[in-house]
């Protein structure tokens, strides 16, 4: 609660100091606007530290969750192959036994083809377990990813940029806002 009402407080410091340090200037009160502007720059640089790290989280965090979702349905389609891969190894296996041992039928060449029929169900179970399908998304930001093959930069440099954009939004919102103050303050002067 203390952390929302702090970082409410310097984001509105943010978006209003530096209005009221332009209205202080042209009524012609210096150091008090001198004084407003040098708080803006400590509100705004305070606030964009915040929102860095605030959007270099939330993003990385979103990135992280489908990575993992990607990772995790790889790891399980390689699993399951190297299952079949294991279990019809396992039934050649068997095959040789019990082609060497069957030259005569005795209690050997017997029990190699009880071995032969278990290895033999075993790349009918492997091959049953699901098949997990390709996840909805292929990269951890698509987003990302489409504007850096558009454009040829890396993804790092697209999601900088974006950490970067929404950084900036409570100055750009101060500087509009001081920018609107300027012209409605100014009297407007008609020609005639």
């Amino acid at each position: 609660m203390q952390l929302a009402a702090s970082g409410f407080f310097i984001d509105g410091a943010a978006v209003i100091l530096f209005s009221v340090a332009a209205l202080l200037w042209m009524d012609r009160y210096r150091l008090f606007a001198l004084l407003a502007f040098a708080l803006w720059l400590g509100a705004a640089a305070w606030s964009m530290i915040s929102s860095a790290g605030f959007t270099s989280t939330l993003i990385g965090d979103a990135m992280a969750a489908r990575g993992a979702v990607i990772e995790q349905a790889t790891d399980l389609r390689t699993q399951r192959a190297d299952a079949i891969a294991v279990a019809k190894a396992a039934v050649a296996g068997a095959i040789t036994a019990r082609d060497q041992e069957c030259g005569k039928v005795g209690p050997n060449c017997r029990q190699r083809v009880t071995e032969l029929n278990q290895r033999q169900a075993e790349p009918t179970v492997a091959v049953a377990a699901p098949a997990v399908a390709a996840p909805s998304v292929g990269t951890a930001d698509p987003g990302a990813h489409m504007l850096a093959s558009m454009i040829g930069v890396s993804e790092r440099t697209i999601q900088q940029a974006r950490i970067a954009g929404l950084t900036v939004a409570p100055v750009t919102a101060g500087l509009f806002l001081t920018f609107s103050v300027l012209l409605l303050g100014r009297p407007v002067r008609h020609s005639r």
